[in-house]
């Protein structure tokens, strides 16, 4: 912990809360503290150069551990998880690109998924999440995009938001149970919102991992030198 401590400036957060429930947090996730250790470290130091780094890492901590006690109080009800995936990715692209021309909730959703998550991972999607036979129009393949992935996502955060559903969105419990789920969405922009139906073989695990991984993608390329603009 003292390898941390040393790097912080004491404000209103207790710098030992802070070691105690994020390097927790990454040590459960990586399943090595010491690795953990180093990634808050790298972020906290560069603190003086850029904050931006040490924000985000504790984003995604902070956002996604709510997200983990809120399942572990109502089993089952995943939207109010993924709420606070959703939300986690706007904060740090908030956080990120402040100063700059705002982007639409939707566009930045759909460009995380595009842009950091890691290609093995988009493909185990696009396996795992699927339209229904039942929904099949125009379509002629069960295959959808990772932009509509991303949307359908997007509006379980949407519907929690504005209607307080938070139970319309169920993970399967292995890869080879198919989960039926239902949503009122539009695929695209110029579509009406209607009922879109897709199988799930993806479990709640498999999909937090995935977010968390995309999310300290994200973080990585904030880190590099080329992208860091140096704010105060």
């Amino acid at each position: 912990m003292e390898i941390i401590r040393e790097n912080i400036v004491e404000g209103t957060i207790e710098v030992s809360v802070i070691n105690k429930e994020y390097t927790k947090f990454f040590s459960d996730f990586f399943g090595n503290e010491e690795k953990a250790i180093n990634l808050l470290k790298a972020c906290y130091e560069m603190t003086d150069q850029d904050v931006r780094p040490r924000r985000i890492i504790n984003n995604i901590s902070r956002l996604i551990s709510l997200g983990d006690e809120l399942i572990s109080i109502k089993p089952g009800r995943y939207g109010l998880a993924i709420f606070y995936w959703i939300v986690s990715i706007e904060a740090v692209s908030h956080i990120a690109n402040q100063g700059e021309k705002e982007r639409f909730k939707i566009k930045i959703i759909r460009d995380f998924f595009e842009e950091y998550i890691d290609e093995t991972d988009k493909e185990f999607l696009l396996e795992h999440i699927e339209r229904a036979a039942s929904d099949m129009r125009e379509e002629i393949s069960p295959k959808i995009s990772l932009s509509i992935i991303a949307t359908i996502f997007y509006n379980i955060r949407h519907d929690f938001v504005h209607e307080g559903i938070y139970s319309n969105f169920h993970f399967s419990s292995s890869n080879e149970e198919r989960v039926l789920n239902s949503l009122v969405m539009k695929e695209y922009g110029k579509d009406v919102e209607e009922e879109r139906t897709y199988y799930v073989s993806v479990t709640y695990e498999q999909m937090r991992k995935r977010i968390i991984n995309g999310l300290l993608n994200f973080l990585k390329n904030k880190l590099t030198a080329s992208n860091l603009s140096k704010k105060k």
